[in-house]
């Protein structure tokens, strides 16, 4: 029955292989459970388990210190490349390490809480794992009003703690959402505002092309596309129209002082 499940893949050397190798005994141990090999005779779990673990494993196997009794018990393997795949650990570094961790800036409480509790298992604080994780949960925080509001409650667990500053986390993004769609609508209605109060000085300014008042836009201007009867050209009246033109007397009378000014169009 159990070859019907797929077994672990062998050891993988590539990358960080404590990592891989803990992930091969996590697998092995499911497969185990899962096909009913754990309640079979040591010989059958050695055989499948020395079949499984790849030609680099198997290797190192073979050259550890182990009796013979030691061979034949799957346990005793797994535990002897373990203590072969894992190096020794120096507590006081570990313990540091955890202790100067804090909250990152951008970081959740729940990235920060996972970082904790991979960090605390190298720690070997044992039964004062969770009240450790919980000091350093507290200490470490970014927000201070949480930090304040979990220091002062003396009954204080890791749970509690984790919940709290859950919650706070979520309120205070509500909050921020809420902040940011109001500073948006006013943004919004100033926007409005300052068009309309924009139009309005437009309109109380008499159209430099036909002197009357209307919308700004140039083609609801009444002169859009007129004939001006003093220069001839297009797009505004005679009346505000500044040609540059001499009058028949001006020609016969060669008048000096005869009016200049610009034309102009909107064309």
């Amino acid at each position: 029955m159990y070859l019907q499940i797929p077994p672990p893949e062998p050891v993988n050397f590539r990358g960080n292989i404590e990592e891989n190798w803990r992930y091969f005994k996590s697998h092995w141990r499911n497969f185990s459970i899962a096909t009913g090999l754990d309640n079979k005779e040591d010989k059958l779990k050695v055989a499948t388990l020395l079949s499984i673990i790849g030609k680099e494993a198997y290797n190192i196997f073979e050259h550890l210190d182990l009796s013979d009794e030691q061979r034949n018990n799957s346990d005793e393997i797994i535990n002897a490349l373990t203590q072969h795949f894992t190096p020794k650990i120096n507590i006081i570094y570990e313990r540091s390490i955890f202790n100067q961790t804090n909250q990152e800036t951008n970081g959740s409480i729940e990235q920060y809480i996972c970082r904790l509790r991979k960090l605390s298992s190298t720690c070997n604080y044992g039964a004062m794992t969770e009240e450790m994780i919980r000091d350093r949960l507290v200490l470490g925080i970014i927000d201070k009003q949480t930090k304040r509001q979990l220091i002062s409650d003396p009954q204080l667990t890791l749970q509690k703690a984790i919940d709290v500053c859950k919650a706070n986390e979520s309120a205070n993004k509500q909050i921020e959402n809420l902040t940011k769609n109001t500073q948006e609508e006013v943004n919004k209605l100033n926007i409005r505002k300052k068009t309309v109060n924009q139009n309005k000085m437009k309109k109380n300014i008499p159209c430099r092309y036909c002197a009357t008042f209307h919308e700004h836009n140039r083609q609801k201007c009444p002169a859009w596309n007129q004939t001006c009867r003093k220069c001839n050209k297009k797009n505004h009246w005679a009346k505000v129209c500044k040609s540059r033109m001499r009058t028949v007397q001006s020609l016969e009378s060669q008048n000096s002082n005869d009016e200049q000014e610009d034309c102009y169009s909107l064309e």
